[in-house]
């Protein structure tokens, strides 16, 4: 049995996102593949206007699909009001994780060079605290967050911490 994963549906309205997922799941069953419904979950992002907007109701093969707050997709945390603050908090603790073990290794080496010591912090500690901020929604005082974490990161690597 082949599966697909790893798909995202955006819809403005529930009858679409049932029209989308019914399709995608009629599609599936006609190439032989098969729709993981126990583990396809719905997330309603609500506009300001209408707080108290129901969740949608979505069945696929006559099973409701789950209306869930927040999931992780392609390792990003996602929340139904469109917030970062657990994102970020989860990325400066995956940099802080890899930060700590290069820390015997490489950063409190005085014979390695900061020219290669900045080269392994680019390859393995900035792409783990910046990983998907890309589609991040901002403001300062996550900017700033992230600025001080990789301040701290830099003023060690540089033996200024």
């Amino acid at each position: 049995m082949l599966f697909a994963d790893d798909a995202a549906v955006c819809a403005t309205s529930e009858i679409d996102l049932q029209i989308i997922l019914q399709t995608f799941y009629d599609t599936f069953q006609d190439f032989g593949l098969q729709m993981a419904i126990k583990k396809t979950e719905v997330l309603l992002q609500r506009p300001k206007t209408q707080p108290d907007l129901q969740d949608p109701q979505i069945l696929i093969d006559t099973k409701q699909l789950q209306v869930v707050n927040k999931f992780k997709y392609l390792g990003s945390h996602i929340d139904n009001k469109a917030n970062i603050s657990n994102e970020l908090s989860f990325r400066i603790q995956r940099a802080n994780a890899s930060f700590a073990k290069l820390y015997q290794r490489v950063w409190k080496k005085k014979h390695l060079k900061l020219k290669l010591k900045a080269q392994i912090y680019r390859t393995v500690v900035f792409p783990s605290l910046t990983y998907g901020c890309e589609t991040w929604n901002w403001n300062s005082a996550q900017m700033k967050k992230l600025e001080g974490t990789q301040n701290r990161f830099l003023r060690t690597i540089a033996g200024k911490a």
